[in-house]
Order: structure tokens, then C-alpha cells, then sequence
């Protein structure tokens, strides 16, 4: 359960480091650890990490933008850098805008604090972030002295939610797949293989997907990001062709999570 985060922030004006010193500190830690856990570092300035991409030294991303961007397409284009670096490792968005103690409160921006409530951090970062390949760890309102986490009950709901919908997928073999996502309200995120889809809807609504590349019966099922709870009963859809998502089973205008699985021919027979 370890993980070597070797500085806060190394490049901030407190205290500049060079990238040459942060990796010699990570070879000199992966010699001494005898476990292989792995090793990373935070940034400050959004071009800081680059220098580690495909540094053998390094096994995780850790990476700190703040604002008011699409941190979907953040994780995205990192695991572009990744993959033309040669070197793939798990991307972490890490201290990505300040979690408010409320949960329906948007964002508010005060000098170089962005507190965002506890439905905005699952809209807006934990679903984009988890189905374009990427993990997730939240800074809180009230920085290191929180002393009631009880405070953030909702939000630590919302993100075991989204873990136990990831679970289900086979998350290590898929990837971002947006450009399936056809006349969608907000911009939603696919994440996919070839036997598998997860397509998050912001502001729900009735979606399109191309399936165009995709062959055989899919089962399509709605999953409650609020409740944590697949909604009871599926349909089936069929591949080859952009087919319609329809509307989510109610709270319409809510953001919710479609899973689409392609049906195993030999439970086929069955279904027909």
C-alpha cells in the first residue's frame, strides 16, 4: 500500500528543484526499496512532469492542474505523452480543484482557491477522470486542518460508487474512445475495449453511440452515480450500426453511466 511521492510540489517557488535532482532521488529510493512500490513526484507548473515521461525511475503519474478544464481530455493527452514516450503508467490527478464541505454548491474561485461542491467533483472530475484511464485524489476545503471527514460524507460516497462501477469493467484493457459519443448533452466520456463500453452522461439525456466497428448483441444497463446501484432490468442493442441510448430510466437531466457488454455467444440462445 505504499507509494513514493518524492516531493510536494518540487518545481513551486518554495522550493525549485531540478528535474535532475528529482531523478536521482527516485533511483537512489528504487535501490533501496526491496518491494518495487511505486515512485512518483507532484508537480506545480503543468509542464513539470514532463521531463519524467518514460524515465524508468518513474512508475506513476502524478499530476496537478487546477481550474476550470476538461480533466478527462487532461488525462487523455498524458496517456498520448505516455504512450509516445514509450513508458505507460498509471495516471493520478492529484489536489485537482478543493472539495467543498457542500455537496450542491458548483465552484467558487477566491485568490488561488477553487473550492468546488461534492456533485460538481463528480461531474466534473472523478467520472471524466476514471473512464479516460486516470485515478483520482481530492484535496479538501479546509486543506491539513480537517478534523471532521464526516464533512465530505458524500463525496467519499460518490467516489466508491465510480470504484465499484470500474470494477465490473476490465479497466486494464480499455481506453478513451470519446469520438463514439454522438449528440450527447455535455461532453460525456466512452471508455472501451472490444467487448465493452462505459459512457458517462454529465447532464443525461438521450445519447447516440457508434457501433459501427462492433459486431453481436450488446446488453445495455443504466448505473446510478448518486446511489451507487444499477438500475434494475437491461435492453439489448444491437452493433454495426450508431444506435440510440435512449433516456435514463428517470431524474433524466441528472448525469448517469451506461455500461454496454457485448453477449457471450454461448448465453446467445438464450436471448434470441
Amino acid at each position: 500500500g505504499v507509494q513514493w511521492n518524492l516531493c510536494e510540489e518540487y518545481d513551486g517557488s518554495d522550493l525549485p528543484l531540478e528535474p535532475k535532482m528529482i531523478k536521482a532521488w527516485a533511483g537512489f529510493v528504487k535501490g533501496l526499496d526491496a518491494y518495487g512500490h511505486p515512485v512518483t513526484v507532484l508537480n506545480w507548473h503543468p509542464l513539470a512532469w514532463m521531463p519524467f515521461m518514460g524515465d524508468k525511475r518513474f512508475d506513476v503519474v502524478s499530476y496537478q492542474y487546477r481550474g476550470d478544464v476538461d480533466y478527462g481530455m487532461k488525462v487523455e493527452d498524458i496517456r498520448n505523452r505516455l504512450l509516445k514516450a514509450g513508458r505507460i503508467m498509471p495516471v493520478g490527478m492529484d489536489e485537482i480543484n478543493h472539495t467543498s464541505q457542500k455537496d450542491n454548491d458548483g465552484c467558487q474561485v477566491s485568490g488561488w482557491l477553487r473550492v468546488c461542491g461534492q456533485d460538481t467533483i463528480r461531474k466534473k472530475i472523478i467520472y471524466p477522470v476514471y473512464l479516460s484511464g486516470g485515478s483520482v485524489e481530492l484535496i479538501l476545503e479546509e486543506l491539513l486542518e480537517t478534523e471532521d471527514f464526516g464533512n465530505y460524507d458524500k463525496v467519499w460516497d460518490y467516489m466508491f460508487y465510480a470504484r465499484s462501477f470500474v470494477e465490473t469493467l476490465p479497466f486494464w484493457e480499455m481506453a478513451p474512445k470519446d469520438h463514439l459519443l454522438i449528440k450527447a448533452k455535455g461532453k460525456g466520456e466512452v471508455f472501451s475495449n472490444t467487448t465493452v463500453l462505459a459512457i458517462y452522461l454529465p447532464e443525461g439525456g438521450e445519447g447516440y453511440l457508434d457501433l459501427r466497428e462492433m459486431r453481436g448483441p450488446f446488453r445495455q444497463q443504466w448505473y446510478n452515480p448518486r446511489k451507487g446501484v444499477f438500475e434494475k432490468g437491461h435492453r439489448i442493442i444491437e452493433g454495426g450500426d450508431i444506435v440510440s441510448l435512449g433516456l435514463p430510466p428517470h431524474s433524466a437531466s441528472s448525469d448517469w453511466v451506461v455500461k454496454i457488454e457485448n453477449i457471450p455467444s454461448s448465453e446467445r440462445k438464450r436471448i434470441s
